[in-house]
């Protein structure tokens, strides 16, 4: 996230890269540890916040900054497969974990072989595409199965905001990949909106810690 010299959009950057914090924040602070998805959120939102202080960093040049979202992209990849993954059961289940073990072992051959020079722009929307689709079934699965106690899931919430932002992620990714001369990545109505996408995810992402509300062991043994 390089600056731009734009005092509104420089500033908004600056909250992206802190914002994820405000969900680590809230889970470990309510002890809801208790659901898998949420620490799996708490990783993802803490590496989030690792990259976007790591590219601010004064002194890095592009090469290390394009090496960073490189290097972050594909754990950040993982993480959401796994969060996505908690929502299916039988067959599909499996064969998402089976996808995804095939997928890292392609990925990882890929950037070994190609190395990480440059960033791979096709490998990237390729990730973000699946994310995308997987979070968008992954939240028919939620409304069809939890439709009256869909917002009082956190799932929801994190596919929600998955969803909110990847789709213009992959969007921009591809506008960029179709016309380089529009230097996409550059632009300040793009770096604008990328922030804002992101600014919403991570609203997203605190509305699934605060609305997860664990069951209390008297109640449990009342029933």
């Amino acid at each position: 996230m390089p600056q731009t010299g734009i005092f509104f959009i420089d500033a908004l950057t600056l909250v992206c890269i802190f914002l994820p914090l405000l969900p680590v924040v809230l889970i470990f602070f309510k002890r809801i540890y208790q659901n898998e998805a949420l620490n799996f959120l708490m990783i993802l939102c803490l590496l989030n916040f690792i990259k976007g202080v790591l590219i601010i960093v004064p002194g890095l040049i592009i090469i290390n900054q394009k090496n960073i979202v490189t290097i972050f992209a594909l754990p950040e990849f993982i993480i959401l497969l796994l969060i996505f993954r908690s929502i299916f059961f039988g067959k599909i289940k499996n064969m998402l974990t089976i996808f995804l073990i095939a997928f890292l072992s392609s990925a990882v051959t890929y950037y070994l072989l190609n190395g990480m020079a440059e960033r791979k722009q096709t490998m990237e929307i390729l990730q973000q595409l699946i994310i995308f689709i997987i979070a968008v079934i992954g939240l028919f699965e939620l409304i069809n199965k939890n439709d009256m106690e869909f917002f009082s899931i956190p799932l929801s919430w994190i596919a929600i905001g998955t969803v909110f932002y990847f789709s213009i992620s992959v969007l921009i990714k591809i506008l960029n990949t179709l016309s380089p001369q529009l230097k996409t990545e550059t632009n300040f109505d793009t770096q604008l909106l990328l922030n804002i996408a992101g600014f919403v995810r991570y609203l997203f992402y605190t509305f699934a810690a605060l609305s997860y509300k664990p069951k209390r062991i008297n109640e449990e043994k009342a029933n």
